[in-house]
């Protein structure tokens, strides 16, 4: 999906360098490139100029096995970009006075356990925390959509592992790291993760159909 927006994006910006105007057929075969060519199943793109939308459009399937056509207002699993919306959250309570980054996990967590580490809210943002990944796990794989699996069951399991390596002498890309800040969101600002996100985030930016 990536690759295919980066694809978009270059593509878009050669042609009004070329003409100085964008035509919507040329950005409609553009769009269309990565499902033409079954690099990707499906997408949805748009292409806005001032105040002009010069492509608004679904491409391919939104669902393969029922041949259901990709809607324009189809909603989409965004992944590890939720990881932005987990720092702002932190950024947001440490403009408020309500925490520091170089606040220690245990500061809010201290159940945990830092088998001697110094892991700051600094560090889990940055990868660089050690902390085990428990998304890794072939456990993880299977259960992560039970309704009580990710609080519960995530917590113990990073509770019980050791560490990777130690804090701050690598960086490796953590899930884990991320879903303890999301509990430090809810420790340091009385509320549940996903009411925090949606009223001070979601709702002000009227962002009216996202959820957690």
């Amino acid at each position: 999906m990536k690759r295919q927006i980066l694809l978009l994006s270059l593509g878009a910006s050669a042609l009004a360098a070329q003409t100085g105007q964008a035509n919507p057929r040329t950005l409609d075969s553009i769009a269309a490139a990565g499902v033409s060519a079954n690099r990707t199943v499906g997408l949805v793109a748009a292409i806005v100029k001032g105040n002009d939308t010069l492509l608004m459009k679904g491409y391919g399937k939104a669902d393969v096995e029922w041949d259901v056509p990709m809607a324009v207002d189809a909603m989409f699993e965004v992944g590890s970009i939720a990881k932005q919306f987990a720092a702002v959250a932190i950024l947001q309570l440490r403009d408020a006075g309500k925490l520091s980054l170089d606040d220690e996990i245990t500061k809010w967590l201290p159940y945990l356990g830092a088998s001697g580490n110094r892991v700051t809210l600094r560090r889990l943002l940055s990868h660089t925390s050690g902390i085990f990944r428990f998304s890794e796990e072939t456990d993880f794989e299977i259960n992560y959509l039970a309704p009580r699996f990710p609080r519960d069951s995530a917590y113990k399991l990073i509770k019980l592992e050791p560490f990777q390596f130690p804090t701050g002498e690598a960086q490796a890309y953590s899930n884990s790291g991320f879903w303890l800040l999301g509990l430090v969101v809810e420790k340091a600002s009385g509320m549940k993760y996903e009411d925090y996100l949606a009223k001070q985030i979601f709702e002000p930016l009227g962002m009216k159909r996202s959820l957690y």
